[in-house]
Formats: structure tokens, C-alpha cells, sequence
């Protein structure tokens, strides 16, 4: 626990790091190279429990969907973009895949890489949409602060409740899946992430936020981010499990592998997206309900 604890510090530091030298173009980084490692690790993953997903097709169009999710090709947005090229590449990796022979490699291929593209870089390419997009309007710092937000929200979610099951005990939450999580973590996380982190956060760094980010609405937010968190965390588990290993690399020490640090993020990011950069453009009866 010390030494994961001691890692997450560490990370935590390296990441802010980067972002106060590099700005928007460090979060671009992050993200691209956070997407691609965890690619390539749920890859090996899958190999390791019986499936064979094409490495270089996963890798490849999931470099030019993140690619093009931040410099989409005009009059197109990112996310608009990066479905462009997923489609093209659910089209010529269904044609390669059946150049194949036997039934069952054909379809175990085919899924898993279509679902390494989907739940990866497309799930990444919305916070790159985000800071492109803000970035163009001149709130590019703004739109980091959301995001670092957000994975904070997620993280904070994630260890805390790693902590609070491990000093409290208690029924499993997904004892087939993962037995490390309890119900009574589980409830710690969506307690202590979102007040500590989501309304704190939101309340020592106002200055950063959108104006219309009250502390009510990132209270609830940062509610439904860690229970979003928890279950994508669930996901990485599944996946393991099948492939019969603890962790899914040991480049962290304490942590594991890239995928063990962004399991929880994964599905957490497009979730805040889909918040502080399409809200607005939603009908004012969906936001009177938020």
C-alpha cells in the first residue's frame, strides 16, 4: 500500500510537472501516450486469455484517431473525426480478418480489436476534442483544469476506496471479478472523492472552473464521476481475470502496469467531457434538470 500510495505521488507530481511547462500541448502528450501504452498492454492482455487482436491495426488507427481527434480536418469536430477513421477501420479490419481461415480466431480477433479502438482511443479522443476546441476560443488553460479535475475526481475515487475496504472489510463489491473491492469501499469513494476532491477542488481553485460550474453541480458530478470510476475500474478486472494475471505490466511500482493506472479514467474522461464541453449545447429543459 505505502509504495502504490508513494507511486501515485510521484505520477501526480510528474504530471503537473509537465502540464505547468508544457500547457495544452503536455495534456495532448499525456493523453496520446496514456491511450497508446494502455492499448497496447489490454492487447497483450487479451492474447494471454485466448484471443488474438491485431497489435499494429489497434495501434496504428488508434494513433490517427487520437491524431485526429486534436487536428481534425476541416469543417469536421474531433470526436466526428476520430469516428471517421474507427468506421474505416471496423470496414478493413473486418476484410483482413476474414482473409483468415478458422471461425472462431476470425471473430475473436475481430472483436477484441474493434473493442481495444472503441474503448480506447475513442474514449480518449473527447478530452482531446475538449482542449482543442477550448484551446481555438483562447480557455485551453480552463479546459485542463476541467480535465486534471475530473482525473483527480477519479483517482482520489479509485484509492480511497482501495483504502477504506482494506481498513474496514466487508462484503465483496465483485468478488468473481475483484476481490480487493468492497461494498464499503465502494461507498467511502463516492463520499470522501467527491467532497474532498470534487467540491474542494471546485471551491480552493474557483478561479479555474467555467462560471456556470457551481458546488452543487460538482458535487454531483464528482458523485456520478467516481461511481463511473469504479465500474470502468471493474473492467480492467474482467480482463484480467481472464488473462489470470494480478496486474496488467510492472512499469509502476506499486501500481503495476499503464492499464492499472488508467483503468478508472477511461470511461470517468468522456463522462466530464460530455459535461463542462456539450452542456451548453444541450436544450435548456435537459439543463434545467442539472
Amino acid at each position: 500500500m505505502k509504495e502504490r500510495i508513494g507511486s501515485f505521488c510521484v505520477l501526480w507530481l510528474a504530471v503537473l510537472g509537465l502540464l505547468a511547462l508544457g500547457g495544452v500541448a503536455g495534456g495532448v502528450l499525456l493523453l496520446i501516450l496514456a491511450s497508446l501504452l494502455t492499448q497496447y498492454e489490454l492487447c497483450q492482455l487479451c492474447r494471454k486469455a485466448g484471443c488474438e487482436p491485431y497489435l499494429w491495426h489497434c495501434l496504428g488507427y488508434g494513433s490517427l484517431m487520437l491524431l485526429l481527434a486534436y487536428f481534425p480536418p476541416a469543417p469536421m469536430g474531433g470526436v466526428e473525426a476520430a469516428m471517421v477513421v474507427f468506421v474505416c477501420a471496423l470496414i478493413e479490419t473486418t476484410f483482413y480478418a476474414f482473409s483468415k481461415k478458422e471461425p472462431r480466431a476470425i471473430i475473436g480477433s475481430l472483436v477484441s480489436t474493434v473493442c481495444n479502438l472503441v474503448y480506447l482511443p475513442l474514449m480518449f479522443a473527447f478530452p482531446l476534442a475538449m482542449l482543442r476546441d477550448w484551446s481555438s476560443e483562447e480557455k485551453g488553460g480552463v479546459a485542463l483544469a476541467c480535465l486534471l479535475w475530473v482525473i483527480a475526481v477519479a483517482k482520489f475515487s479509485d484509492v480511497s476506496g482501495l483504502c477504506i475496504g482494506s481498513l474496514c472489510g466487508g462484503r465483496k463489491l465483485a468478488p468473481q471479478l475483484s476481490p480487493a473491492k468492497t461494498r464499503r469501499g465502494l461507498v467511502g469513494a463516492v463520499i470522501l472523492a467527491p467532497l474532498l476532491v470534487g467540491l474542494g477542488g471546485r471551491l480552493l481553485f474557483a478561479s479555474f472552473f467555467p462560471k456556470n460550474f457551481s458546488p452543487l453541480r460538482a458535487l454531483l458530478l464528482a458523485i456520478f464521476i467516481a461511481l463511473i470510476a469504479a465500474f470502468s475500474d471493474l473492467v480492467e478486472s474482467t480482463v484480467k481475470r481472464l488473462a489470470q494475471v494480478k496486474d496488467s505490466g510492472k512499469l509502476i511500482p506499486g501500481i503495476g502496469g499503464i492499464f492499472d493506472l488508467t483503468d478508472s479514467l477511461i470511461l470517468a474522461l468522456p463522462v466530464g467531457v460530455l459535461y463542462f464541453h456539450y452542456w451548453e449545447k444541450l436544450s435548456p429543459v435537459l439543463r434545467a434538470l442539472f
